[in-house]
């Protein structure tokens, strides 16, 4: 009910917010949405009053310290985002920075 009559600014389609936003909805689509392609794109929206976002806390928390945006307080503490670790072919890496993927793949 609290996106009734809002606009809904999307993230770009396939992004991990995105994803999750969509989760989080389930299936509640609001009567406008505008795909805006990006967080910051989105946050821009909101700070001018084109729409409300549903964004990360820690992405926004500084517009809402102090006051271009306001928070709902809506949570979701289980949501998670994904991210992944785009590299070039490995011919084209240099050696410290393959050393270092190899770190992060054994943390897995």
């Amino acid at each position: 009910h609290a996106l009734r009559g809002e606009t809904l600014l999307w993230p770009a389609r396939g992004s991990g917010v995105r994803l999750q936003t969509e989760r989080i909805l389930q299936g509640v689509v609001p009567a406008h949405g505008l795909e805006v392609g990006s967080l910051w794109a989105a946050l821009e929206g909101v700070r001018r009053g084109d729409g409300v976002a549903v964004l990360p806390a820690s992405f926004m928390a500084r517009d809402v310290q102090d006051g271009h945006v306001r928070s709902l307080g809506l949570e979701a503490p289980s949501v998670t985002v994904l991210h992944v670790l785009v590299t070039p072919p490995a011919a084209l890496l240099p050696s410290a920075t393959g050393r270092l993927i190899g770190l992060f793949a054994a943390l897995r």
